[in-house]
């Protein structure tokens, strides 16, 4: 069986608890998604229509249920929406771990 880079990085997450990843599909992070589905339904890919709006979902299950909250997006446009769900998560103190993935 051929494993990539997706592979690795999910089973960490799984490792740690996490049990979803907020984010919007791209060409750059289909090895995070191909690993995702995967090893469901230990752990489940949350689609969103903006980056923006991952991270603040992910912001948002971090506060409701006292974990880690995990978002992903791709390199360029999409990392640069992530700042204001990235700031915000910051100056509260919420703990959030983006991803973002390059080929």
């Amino acid at each position: 069986m051929t494993r990539h880079g997706g592979d690795p990085l999910v089973e960490m997450l799984i490792g740690y608890g996490v049990p979803a990843v907020f984010g919007l599909a791209g060409g750059q992070t289909l090895p995070l998604y191909d690993a995702i589905r995967s090893r469901a339904p230990r752990i489940r890919h949350v689609p969103m229509r903006d980056e923006c709006h991952a991270a603040y979902a992910a912001d948002g299950y971090a506060r409701l249920s006292g974990r880690v909250g995990v978002c992903d997006a791709t390199v360029g446009p999409g990392a640069i929406k992530f700042t204001s769900g990235l700031a915000e998560a910051l100056n509260s103190s919420i703990p959030l771990v983006a991803l973002v993935s390059d080929m």
